[in-house]
């Protein structure tokens, strides 16, 4: 199938409020990275809302859109990104919404090592200093 980070939630207990400063701390993720993201078709600018966050890698880098949005109620999803440059961000963007979601979501990779998985945490990091790194904890 390909390298690919999924996340899921029976969405019991996922609370809009933790979306919402999940998805502030995301956009300012995205939006620190141009050279690195596109629309979700690998073009243009990132979606970057306060109730949504859409992307991609730019153009040849690009693969499956990154997606997650306040309407989201729960449920599966997942986004293949071939370990294509954009997957940092993608990484960054999982380990944010496990920060602030903590039991309610549920994260996990293809990924399986720090090599892998330990850049786009310290990304994450750098906007949330007191975030977990173990990677084995955020994606489990």
């Amino acid at each position: 199938m390909g390298y690919t980070h999924y996340w899921k939630s029976s969405g019991k207990g996922l609370s809009e409020k933790n979306l919402i400063k999940a998805i502030e701390v995301m956009g300012k993720i995205v939006k620190d990275q141009p050279k690195l993201l596109a629309s979700w078709e690998g073009t243009g600018e990132p979606l970057v809302t306060e109730k949504e966050i859409n992307f991609n890698g730019k153009e040849d880098n690009s693969h499956e859109n990154f997606v997650i949005s306040v309407n989201w109620n729960g449920g599966f999803n997942f986004c293949k990104t071939a370990r294509k440059p954009y997957d940092l961000v993608v990484v960054a963007c999982l380990a944010v919404l496990k920060h602030f979601c903590k039991d309610t979501v549920h994260v996990r990779s293809d990924g399986d090592t720090e090599e892998e998985l330990g850049p786009g945490i310290a990304l994450a990091k750098i906007y949330i200093p007191t975030m977990e790194t173990d990677f084995t904890k955020i994606f489990n």
